[in-house]
């Protein structure tokens, strides 16, 4: 039996600067899309850095929390049915399309028009089918190219990503304060 994606939930998260979200699961798959801020989101116990645009997938289930920097907006969409359980835990890198989608999600829930629930289904389906193609892309010679930067199988943990995501989170943690690079650049 195959059974549809449903839409479980979808709200909009207004965040002020330090708005910390505590520890927590759903009984669906949550995907995040980060609009206008920056902070840290927690998959369990592993602790990834995130920027405006980024996307975190949580899994049915998984613990997580999030704290951020600055006043932004969370897009949280809930998700069951087929093709979710596809999806990996983690942190990705947005594109345009997915910005679009979640963004259109938001205006329609906003407005309410009529049949505002269908064409949110069909958005949410559009964007599904987007992670899942980032998720698995690979390059000519078969290599994952997908952006996911923490999480399960499949995930980068050699190279360049992780050196260069190691960056962007020593700065993005002290930001505050003056970054030597030459020393940082050494270590790394």
């Amino acid at each position: 039996h195959h059974r549809a994606m449903t839409l479980s939930a979808f709200l909009t998260v207004h965040l002020r600067p330090g708005t910390a979200c505590g520890d927590h699961a759903h009984d669906f798959t949550e995907i995040v899309y980060v609009d206008g801020c920056a902070g840290a989101v927690w998959f369990g116990d592993r602790r990834e850095a995130f920027a405006d645009g980024d996307l975190f997938i949580h899994p049915a289930k998984s613990r997580h929390r999030a704290t951020n920097r600055g006043a932004g907006r969370h897009h949280c969409l809930g998700l069951k049915g087929a093709g979710v359980e596809g999806l990996r835990e983690g942190l990705a890198r947005g594109t345009p399309e997915l910005s679009a989608l979640f963004l259109g999600m938001a205006a329609e829930l906003a407005r309410k028009a009529p049949r505002y629930r269908a064409l949110m289904e069909a958005m949410a389906q559009e964007a599904l089918v987007r992670l899942l193609r980032l998720q698995d892309a690979k390059d000519d010679a078969g290599a994952p190219v997908a952006p996911w930067m923490a999480g399960g199988e499949g995930s980068d943990k050699g190279g360049a990503a992780p050196k260069l995501e190691e960056v962007r989170r020593r700065l993005e943690d002290d930001f505050a304060r003056r970054i030597d690079l030459t020393p940082l650049s050494g270590e790394l």
